[in-house]
C-alpha cells in the first residue's frame, strides 16, 4: 500500500513539473516584414535553452521556469533585443518580433587607385588586343625569365 502511494505521489510530482513548463513561440521579421532565417532566441539566464528560427522565421522555446525570464534575440547585422516573458502552467505566449538593422553608414569616402606595370605580360597582351594591326611582343618580364638580353632574331 505504501509503495502504491509513493508511486502515485511520484507521478503527481512529474505531472506538475510538466505542466509548469511554458512555451514561447512567434515569428521574427525585419523592418520590411521579411522573415529572418537563423535568428537565435535564448534564455538570458540559461543560454543552453533556446532555438533558432526556421525558413519562415518561426521559433519555439520551452521554458521550465515559473518566474519571468528574459529572452535574448540576436542576429548578425541587427540590433540585439531583450524581451521579458512569463508563461505559466503550460501557457503558450505568442511573441512576434520585428528586428531593426544595425548598419552604420560611413561619412568619409575612400578612393582606390591602381597603375599598370608596363613590363608585365598582361599589359602587353592588352596592347595586342587593342591594336588595329597584328603585332607580337616579348615583354621585359619574359626576357628576364628566359635570361635573354637581346630581342634580335
Amino acid at each position: 500500500m505504501q509503495r502504491l502511494l509513493f508511486i502515485a505521489l511520484l507521478s503527481l510530482f512529474f505531472t506538475c513539473d510538466v505542466f509548469a513548463q511554458g512555451l514561447v513561440r512567434g515569428k521574427i521579421t525585419d523592418n520590411l516584414g521579411e522573415a529572418l532565417i537563423g535568428v537565435t532566441v535564448v534564455v538570458k539566464s540559461n543560454p543552453s535553452v533556446g532555438a533558432a528560427t526556421d525558413l519562415d522565421g518561426n521559433y519555439s522555446v520551452k521554458i521550465s521556469e515559473t518566474t519571468p525570464v528574459v529572452l535574448v534575440v540576436s542576429y548578425v547585422g541587427f540590433k540585439t533585443i531583450e524581451e521579458t516573458v512569463n508563461p505559466k502552467n503550460g501557457e503558450v505566449v505568442v511573441l512576434n518580433i520585428k528586428m531593426e538593422s544595425s548598419a552604420v553608414e560611413f561619412k568619409k569616402e575612400a578612393e582606390i587607385t591602381a597603375t599598370k606595370v608596363k613590363a608585365a605580360n598582361y599589359y602587353m597582351e592588352d596592347m595586342k588586343k587593342k591594336s588595329a594591326t597584328t603585332i607580337d611582343y616579348v615583354s621585359s618580364e619574359t626576357m628576364r625569365k628566359t635570361g635573354d638580353n637581346n630581342v634580335q632574331f
